[in-house]
């Protein structure tokens, strides 16, 4: 088994997760906290609820801390690790850039499980539970219950990547007991992550490619065989429906499905490492070239990367996709400018794909 322990946020599917765990732990499910107040990270342009009785503040550099008091606050803010706070709740939100994280750690990967193994083993943390894997806002989280947290209490943390940052947050409890009671709540509260400004989206739900999705309101669609177009600008979608020739002069999407070739991806073994050479060369595009940005997430209950282009090639792209129903689903954002206005307006696509 790994040992997978970390420093230290989720669709529907982490409720159940920490839901399981409370009932393990034995106790009675507490009152729902009142998540209603709202907690803006602007580093990444994401926000949470967290409960409107709690206390939250930042160091101004990508760490934030949540306690029922502003005395735990100033605990959990000193870097002290032989002191606890005292209140039944504390929690933290760091954003580390990645390449800062990749620095620190002595290692460059883009695989959660491997960045955890290299900051386990310098920590020494230790887990009383298996590692649980889920889907934070799309986003592939691995979550560790065990401890020590927080000066040394029981606790859970979860780590994620996305938009060029590591998030490590973390929740512990006064007390093992008041962990456990308390683990669905925390569960909630990740489940509120989500961009701080919500995108304006239409739906396909007639695509040929077997799950439907969100894109852009205003953007113009185009199913043929087994492909979705879709055009940001008319001329295109003039030239795409009556087969003009010219080039495709704004940005655009498609949604795409290939059938698996024979040792495209082994199911059993890490999916996850082997999506980017199954999506690249159907691209045209080489994966052994070093110029992608690779962010691991859970989609439709399966592993799925998103490849973000890096190369000036004259087209920024975002490539995502996984395996659904023995075949490799891709759906893709081309730009001939900038990918920076679709940072959070991919996910809510991404978030927005099902299959009914």
């Amino acid at each position: 088994m790994r040992r997978l322990v970390f420093l230290l946020g989720v669709i529907v599917l982490v409720v159940p997760v920490f839901g399981v765990h409370a009932q393990m732990g034995g106790q009675a499910e507490p009152a729902d906290w009142d998540l209603s107040q709202e907690l803006m990270f602007e580093e990444v342009g994401y926000m949470v609820n967290i409960p409107g009785d709690w206390v939250a503040d930042t160091d101004g550099a990508g760490t934030y801390y949540l306690a029922t008091t502003a005395a735990d606050i100033n605990v959990l803010a000193d870097g002290d690790n032989a002191t606890a706070p005292k209140g039944d709740f504390a929690a933290q939100f760091v954003f580390l850039p990645r390449e800062m994280m990749a620095e620190l750690a002595g290692v460059e990967t883009s695989n959660n499980l491997d960045l955890l193994d290299v900051i386990i083993e310098a920590t020494g943390l230790t887990l009383s539970e298996d590692v649980v894997e889920f889907g934070v806002s799309t986003y592939r989280a691995v979550t560790a219950i065990g401890g020590p947290f927080h000066g040394g209490r029981d606790g859970a943390g979860t780590l994620i990547q996305h938009d060029g940052y590591v998030l490590v947050a973390s929740f512990s409890g006064a007390t093992t007991e008041v962990f456990n009671a308390n683990a669905f709540n925390w569960g909630r509260l990740l489940g509120s992550y989500r961009p701080i400004e919500a995108s304006s989206l239409a739906t396909h739900e007639t695509s040929p490619v077997g799950f439907n999705f969100n894109y852009p309101e205003g953007w113009q669609t185009v199913d043929v065989d087994d492909r979705t177009g879709i055009y940001q600008l008319e001329a295109d979608y003039i030239t795409e429906t009556q087969a003009t020739g010219d080039p495709i002069q704004g940005d655009l999407m498609l949604a795409v499905e290939y059938p698996l070739n024979a040792g495209d991806i082994d199911e059993t073994a890490d999916v996850y490492a082997q999506l980017p050479g199954a999506i690249l060369p159907r691209f045209g595009l080489d994966p052994n070239t070093g110029d992608f940005v690779v962010t691991e997430h859970i989609i439709l209950e399966q592993p799925a990367v998103t490849i973000e282009s890096i190369a000036t090639t004259g087209l920024s792209i975002y490539l995502t996709g996984f395996v659904l129903d023995g075949e490799l689903k891709v759906i893709a954002l081309g730009s001939p400018t900038s990918l920076e206005p679709y940072r959070t307006i991919w996910n809510d696509v991404l978030f927005s794909i099902s299959t009914e």
